[in-house]
């Protein structure tokens, strides 16, 4: 037998406890950088979220769905994809003076997604989704380089600022967005590649292709961006000597280079400018060029030189300060790559702006998209000069100094709100009536209300307009409630229904309508439309009134069959026309008809009812997302507050 000797347990030594706690110590310390960087990965895609869901929310409140100017000119490409005859130079096809690819091929992914829908916009929302996405790409590479600052994440702030009206309420101004994401998304890449490598390359020639392939003045980025792989291969060869020997390191910039030519002959192959002689004057494309390299002080090309200096200083002195700093401490080369970089694309597409608009006497608000990134570039050199003032041995300067950063960034920040709210309450406003008159007139003609397109019309070209409004073909692509449609009752009994007989409030309702009120409350009676064929699983009724009381009802009903009816039991909307969306999910070939009762005699129980139409559920799920937008950004708000106040498990 085998004698089991029961010990006890063995105590480990002062010397093991001591190593086995310096251990944990040392994993504590390692696992800290990895905690630090998922919660600025957190943080930076919330933020992506934020300026996202902000700009979604001016779309929610302004937008139209309506084709607007330019966009018509997409009709055209949409037709061809549906016949199967759209054509690589179809894409590449100048407009104006612009290849606008990112716009057509953008375009045409949400036209397909929304099953063959020309819907402006979910354009607007894509532009909002590039924005969000430079806005996270940026806040993630000036997190790697300088650390969280208040400077650089409230910068992210003036990229949903409402002064750049046009570009978010407007579908074809996808380019201006896709330009950045090229300029500024590139410079980012190769700042966090951080050596001349061939990714830094790819990243140089994706930025370039994309940037160019926007808006003519994206060939600006065909300079900034090889400019930022010489920077990267000076860096890792430690100076221009030892570059100019480094074989490896000259093929890989040559390759950007090359890269940038070729892009550029592409842009240029049989572009009208090059033949073209027209007479600039040069004076005025200058002090233009000098008002957009002072915004957001003025936007007036002849304002006073003294103020475009002051603007000037205000907005790129910090950026020039705080490349001079790196270069002087030559330890933060990727810092200095990407506002090198950031800085010769928006100064260069500011340039090419001022060369084509050197006539007009204000920035227009379509570019402010590009001249908002004078002042995230002007942020992040005060981040920068903030950061450096930390090696001032001197308590008493450095304290000034940041205070002058801290200061300078208020200033800054202030005077963008300023103008945000002035373009909120005026400009923009302004804009969104102005595009409702637009929708209405279409709509009133394209019904039949109208025999004439009445101004103002949201085409110049007047003839082609209304080509394509009186075209099956194009009615057939554009959003449902600009097509052709009809309500016309078979029983109407009582006196309470007649043609836009709902009470009036002021407000325009849909251009074919009926309403209860027709002059008294005391009115009463039933409307029958007439039957219809179920051919999309939703129906859009516009309703107004009280829909939902006592003595008034509205209901979809089936004709014959089961005698299956849908009635409404939402909200009445009142004086103010709403919609009342119709689930006819298992109704689908099956025949219906809009039932509307009002038996309310004297009991304020009117009602009105507009055409019904039919609409797909690509587009209903869009607009029901657009309706929970509020929620969402709340709901992202505080998962940004949890993310960066985290509760331990001790409560702190």
């Amino acid at each position: 037998m085998t004698d089991i000797v029961h010990s006890a347990p063995h105590e480990p030594s002062l010397a093991h406890r001591h190593n086995a706690s310096a251990g944990r110590t040392t994993e504590t310390v390692a696992a800290a950088p990895d905690r630090a960087a998922r919660r600025d990965v957190a943080l930076s895609v919330l933020i992506a979220l934020g300026v996202f869901l902000a700009q979604a929310l001016w779309v929610r409140a302004y937008a139209q769905p309506l084709p607007f100017w330019d966009e018509w000119g997409l009709v055209g490409d949409f037709e061809r994809y549906l016949a199967g005859t759209l054509s690589p130079d179809a894409l590449f096809a100048l407009h104006n003076e612009h290849r606008i690819v990112t716009t057509r091929l953008l375009s045409l992914a949400t036209f397909a997604a929304l099953g063959n829908v020309y819907y402006p916009i979910a354009n607007m929302l894509v532009s909002a989704l590039v924005n969000g996405a430079l806005a996270g790409l940026w806040i993630w590479t000036t997190t790697r380089l300088v650390g969280w600052n208040w400077l650089t994440v409230m910068s992210c702030l003036l990229l949903v600022s409402p002064v750049q009206h046009e570009n978010i309420l407007w579908g074809f101004q996808i380019p201006f967005y896709t330009l950045m994401l090229g300029c500024i998304g590139g410079a980012c890449g190769l700042a966090l590649t951080g050596r001349l490598r061939w990714r830094a390359v790819a990243v140089a020639l994706a930025g370039m292709g994309v940037a160019t392939f926007s808006i003519a003045s994206g060939v600006a980025a065909c300079i900034a961006l090889p400019l930022g792989l010489l920077l990267l291969g000076w860096r890792d060869a430690g100076g221009w000597r030892m570059f100019v020997r480094d074989r490896r390191a000259l093929l890989k910039v040559g390759v950007g280079a090359l890269g940038g030519v070729f892009i550029l002959t592409l842009f240029f192959w049989e572009h009208p400018l090059l033949g073209q002689t027209q007479t600039r004057d040069w004076g005025m494309a200058g002090s233009y060029w000098w008002t957009a390299l002072a915004y957001p002080v003025t936007a007036l090309r002849d304002a006073a030189w003294p103020v475009k200096a002051v603007g000037a200083a205000l907005i790129w002195g910090p950026v020039v300060g705080a490349c001079a700093l790196l270069v002087v401490g030559r330890d933060d080369h990727r810092t200095l790559a990407l506002l090198i970089v950031a800085a010769v694309a928006v100064v260069g597409i500011a340039g090419t702006m001022s060369v084509g608009r050197w006539f007009v006497i204000f920035v227009s608000p379509r570019y402010t998209t590009v001249l908002l990134w004078s002042s995230l570039l002007s942020l992040l050199g005060l981040a920068v000069m903030a950061q450096r003032s930390a090696a001032v041995r001197n308590a008493a300067w450095r304290r000034v100094l940041l205070a002058m950063c801290n200061g300078v960034g208020v200033v800054l920040l202030v005077i963008h709100t300023a103008q945000a709210f002035d373009a909120l309450s005026g400009s923009m406003s302004d804009y969104l009536t102005w595009r409702r008159q637009m929708a209405m007139n279409v709509s009133r003609f394209v019904h039949g209300v109208t025999t004439t397109l009445e101004d103002p019309a949201p085409y110049p070209d007047r003839e082609t307009l209304i080509r394509h409004l009186t075209d099956p073909g194009a009615l057939s692509i554009l959003p449902f409630e600009y097509r052709p449609q009809r309500l016309e009752p078979v029983a109407v009994a009582g006196d309470a229904w007649t043609v836009n007989g709902e009470y009036p409030s002021g407000q325009e309702g849909p251009p074919v309508r009926w309403g209860s009120w027709s002059g008294a409350d005391a009115h009463t009676g039933v409307l029958r439309s007439a039957p219809f064929v179920v051919r999309e699983r939703y129906l859009v009724v516009p309703i107004v009134g009280y829909p939902h009381r006592d003595g008034t009802r509205l209901a979809i009903e089936e004709v014959g069959g089961s005698g299956k009816s849908i009635v409404y039991a939402g909200d009445n909307p009142r004086e103010a026309w709403g919609r009342w969306v119709v689930d006819l999910r298992g109704m689908e070939g099956r025949t219906v008809q809009l039932v509307a009762v009002d038996e309310a005699d004297g009991h304020g129980g009117w009602l009105g009812v507009g055409a019904p139409y039919f609409q797909n559920a690509q587009v209903t799920l869009l607009q029901r997302g657009l309706e929970l937008l509020p929620l969402i950004a709340v709901g992202v708000l505080l998962a940004g507050v949890a993310v960066t106040f985290p509760i331990g498990r001790n409560g702190r």
